[in-house]
C-alpha cells in the first residue's frame, strides 16, 4: 500500500484519527511534521500500522496523546527502529527497538518519541482476543522483550506480515489476521516455552486456532474438537473456563463475528444472507439471525443496510 506522506501536525492529526479514532489535534506535538504512515486492513476489523516520523535534527521529544473512547480496540505496538515512552493507567512503559507494549482505546494513552522513530500497531477489538477486560488493562503499558519467545515471534511475525501483505489476497490477509490476533492473545498470557503451567494455555491456543480455521464447518461440535486433539469433553470446557466461556459459546461468538464481517464488507454485497449464514458455519439461517440478532442487536440484513450507509 502507498503511504500517505506527512507534511503538516494536520496531516498527523488526520491518518491517526483514521487509524486509531481517537486522537485530537490540540493533543499532536509540533514537532511532528513529517512522515508516513500506511496500513493493512486483515480482516475481522483488524489493521496493521506502519507509522514513521522523519528526523528533523531536533533533539526533542515528539509526542501525541489520545483520548479515552468506546471504540472497544486495543493497540499492540512494536518498535522497530528507535524508542518510544507509553503511558496509560498510571503506568510508563519504555519500549526499544525489537519490542513491542499494548495500549486499550478506553483510556487515555500518551506515547513520546524521538523523531527517526519507526513502528508497526497491530490494532483490533479487544473481544477478539477474548480475555476478560481487566486482563487486557492489567497488561497495558507493560514493555514486552522480544528475548521472551512468545514476544518474539509476535514481532518478528508482523514485521513479516507487513512487508508481505500487499501480494496476499483478501482472505490470505483475514487468515494472516487469526493468526497475528492469537500470538498477541499467547504473548499476553505471558507464555513461555519454559513454565509447566504454560502447557493448558498452549492447548487451549491450539482449540482456538482449530475452530477459528473451521469455523464455516457446521459439523463441528465440541466432542468433535476434543476427540480431534485427544483431550476428554469435559477438559475441553474446563480449558474454556480459563478464559470464562465454554467451547459452543466461543464456537457461537466468533461465527457471529465472521458473518458480520462478510456483511461489512461491500465484496461480498451479491451473496444472500443464506450463503452468508453457510460460509460463517450456521447451518441453519434462522440460527444465524437469532445469534446475530443477540449479539449485535440487529438482523444481519439490518446490519447490511447499516453498513452500506455508512
Amino acid at each position: 500500500m502507498e503511504p500517505t506522506r506527512i507534511t503538516s501536525v494536520t496531516d498527523y492529526h488526520q491518518v491517526l484519527s483514521d487509524s486509531f479514532g481517537t486522537v485530537t489535534s490540540d493533543t499532536i506535538s509540533e514537532k511532528l511534521s513529517a512522515g508516513e504512515i500506511s496500513s493493512h486492513h486483515l480482516g475481522h476489523d483488524v489493521s496493521l500500522v506502519e507509522s514513521r516520523s522523519h528526523d528533523t535534527g531536533s533533539p526533542n521529544l515528539a509526542a501525541f496523546r489520545a483520548k479515552a473512547s468506546s471504540s472497544g480496540l486495543v493497540f499492540f505496538t512494536v518498535i522497530t527502529a528507535g524508542r518510544a515512552l507509553f503511558r496509560q493507567h498510571d503506568r510508563v512503559a519504555e519500549v526499544a527497538t525489537g519490542e513491542g507494549v499494548l495500549c486499550e482505546a478506553q483510556q487515555d494513552w500518551e506515547v513520546r518519541f524521538p523523531l527517526g522513530k519507526c513502528s508497526l500497531t497491530l490494532a483490533m477489538p479487544s473481544d477478539l482476543l477474548a480475555a476478560r477486560s481487566s486482563v487486557v488493562s492489567e497488561r497495558c503499558t507493560r514493555a514486552m522483550n522480544s528475548g521472551q519467545p512468545s514476544t518474539g515471534l509476535l514481532t518478528r511475525y508482523l514485521t513479516h506480515l507487513y512487508e508481505l501483505a500487499g501480494g496476499l489476497s483478501i482472505d490470505q490477509r483475514a487468515d494472516a489476521g487469526v493468526i497475528a490476533r492469537d500470538l498477541l492473545a499467547m504473548t499476553l498470557r505471558g507464555l513461555t516455552v519454559a513454565p509447566e503451567s504454560a502447557g493448558p494455555d498452549v492447548t487451549l491456543a491450539m482449540l482456538r486456532t482449530y475452530i477459528h480455521r473451521h469455523l464455516a464447518d457446521s459439523r463441528l461440535t465440541v466432542a468433535d474438537l476434543a476427540r480431534l486433539h485427544q483431550l476428554s469433553p469435559r477438559y475441553v470446557h474446563k480449558l474454556f473456563d480459563r478464559i470464562e466461556t465454554t467451547p459452543a459459546a466461543y464456537i457461537r461468538e466468533h461465527r457471529a463475528l465472521a458473518a458480520r464481517a462478510i456483511l461489512s464488507d461491500r465484496a461480498y454485497d451479491h451473496w444472500d444472507i443464506t450463503e452468508v449464514a453457510a460460509a460463517a458455519g450456521f447451518a441453519e439461517l434462522r440460527t444465524m439471525e437469532r445469534v446475530f440478532r443477540t449479539r449485535f442487536g440487529l438482523t444481519p440484513t439490518q446490519w447490511r443496510h447499516f453498513s452500506s450507509t455508512t
